[in-house]
């Protein structure tokens, strides 16, 4: 009898075991911190999130764009975090490299909305897309952007890479847009006094 519950337990064992699917494969894409011209050091305190964050985007699934309005999980990947998550974070590594605080509660606000973040595989043309919209508030004003890039995907394998250089581009983008809209008056040389 012993011997009968020990094989239909190993047996249950090994056919559980090869029934479950394999674990995804974790992707991230790669932050490498933006360094562009610095903002007048003290001058940027900037707070940052995301006003709206398509579900697609709010989830560890990869989309595939596949249709018009068609995202697709695409099986055997997952995100390391949300991209909503990763795109915060590159967005305020990028304000730091240009010398702002990034700090709660702070003079300026920067809003984005993430509306494309994927690969996009429909018909025979394959590439990669991000889209962002931007919205920087200071004491009542606002002030707005769309940043769209898109590049060449060789093969479905290599989407991680392709959305990393997107976000780099997106990244270069904003910090030029940035340093137009914060305290520009500030940053201009001040005249030298004659006596």
């Amino acid at each position: 009898m012993k011997k009968g519950v020990l094989a239909l337990s190993v047996l249950f064992l090994l056919t559980s075991c090869s029934l479950r699917p394999l674990p995804s494969q974790k992707i991230a894409f790669i932050d490498t911190g933006f360094k562009g011209t610095k903002v007048t050091s003290g001058e940027c305190k900037i707070s940052v999130d995301y006003s709206n964050c398509n579900n697609a985007f709010d989830s560890y699934t990869v989309y595939v764009q596949t249709g018009k309005n068609q995202l697709e999980p695409l099986s055997g990947y997952e995100w390391i975090d949300t991209p909503c998550n990763m795109v915060k974070n590159s967005i305020e590594n990028t304000l730091k490299g240009l010398g702002c605080n990034v700090v709660l509660g702070a003079k300026y606000r920067l809003s984005f909305d993430l509306m494309k973040f994927q690969p996009v595989l429909i018909n025979n043309r394959h590439f990669c897309e991000v889209e962002i919209g931007f919205y920087l508030y200071e004491n009542g004003r606002q002030y707005s952007t769309v940043i769209d890039r898109k590049g060449d995907l060789k093969d479905i394998k290599s989407f991680a890479s392709c959305m990393s250089r997107l976000v780099s581009y997106v990244d270069g983008d904003l910090a030029k847009w940035i340093n137009k809209k914060i305290e520009p008056a500030k940053r201009q040389t001040p005249k030298k006094f004659k006596p």
